[in-house]
C-alpha cells in the first residue's frame, strides 16, 4: 500500500505504523475466523465462493480476498467492515488484543467519537438502526430533562437568542425561490 499523507515524514511514519497495526489485527482476526469456522462452518456455497475469490484474486497486504471482514486505517482512523454480528465481535476482540492495553497499548479515541455501524445523528441523538440502538450524549440528556425555562436560558447562553422557531415559522421559499421568512440558522 502506498500512501503519502502530507509533506512531513512524521505523517508517513504514522501511516506505516497504522498499516503494520492493521496487518497484525488481520492476522489475529484470521486466527479467530479459523477457530469460528471449525465450530460453525460456513454454508457450502459461501465457502465455495470465498475459495473461488481466493483463487482468482491475489491477497492484499492484510489477508486473502476470501475474508468476510475488511479493515483499513488512515493515520489514526480505523474503518472496519464485517459480515454479521458474531464476526463484528470477533473483530473487536482481535483489534483490542493488538491495539489495547495487553497489546501495543495505543491511545484509542474517546468513547463519544467511536462509531459502530451506520449511524444517523439527529437533534443530538444517534441512531444505529443495524444494531437496534439509540443513544443520547449525557449533556443532551441533562438539557432535555431540564424544565423549559432552563432550556431557554441555556439556548440564550449559547448566543442563539432564542430557541429555533416551530415548523410553521421556518424559512420558506416563494415561487421565485426567494426566502419569505428566515431565522438564525445556527441555533
Amino acid at each position: 500500500m502506498a500512501m503519502t499523507m502530507g509533506a512531513t515524514p512524521a505523517s508517513q511514519i504514522a501511516q506505516r505504523f497504522a498499516n503494520a497495526l492493521i496487518q497484525q489485527v488481520c492476522i489475529a482476526m484470521d486466527a479467530l475466523e479459523k477457530e469460528a469456522r471449525v465450530a460453525s462452518p460456513l454454508a457450502r456455497e459461501v465457502q465455495a465462493a470465498l475459495e473461488m475469490r481466493d483463487l482468482h484474486i491475489d491477497a492484499d497486504s492484510y489477508s486473502t480476498q476470501g475474508r468476510l471482514y475488511d479493515c483499513l486505517m488512515y493515520s489514526d482512523d480505523a474503518h472496519a467492515l464485517t459480515v454479521g454480528v458474531p464476526r463484528a465481535i470477533r473483530f473487536l476482540r482481535a483489534f483490542w488484543s493488538i491495539a489495547g492495553p495487553s497489546g501495543l497499548n495505543t491511545p484509542l479515541s474517546r468513547a463519544s467519537k467511536q462509531q459502530i455501524g451506520v449511524c444517523v445523528r439527529w437533534l443530538g441523538g444517534t441512531l444505529a438502526a443495524g444494531l437496534g440502538l439509540v443513544w443520547i450524549p449525557r449533556e443532551k440528556v441533562a438539557r432535555a430533562a431540564s424544565p423549559p425555562s432552563v432550556r431557554v436560558r441555556l439556548s440564550t447562553a449559547r448566543g442563539c437568542g432564542s430557541l429555533p422557531p416551530p415548523p410553521h415559522k421556518r424559512p420558506r421559499l416563494n415561487s421565485a425561490g426567494d426566502t419569505v421568512l428566515s431565522h438564525k440558522q445556527d441555533c
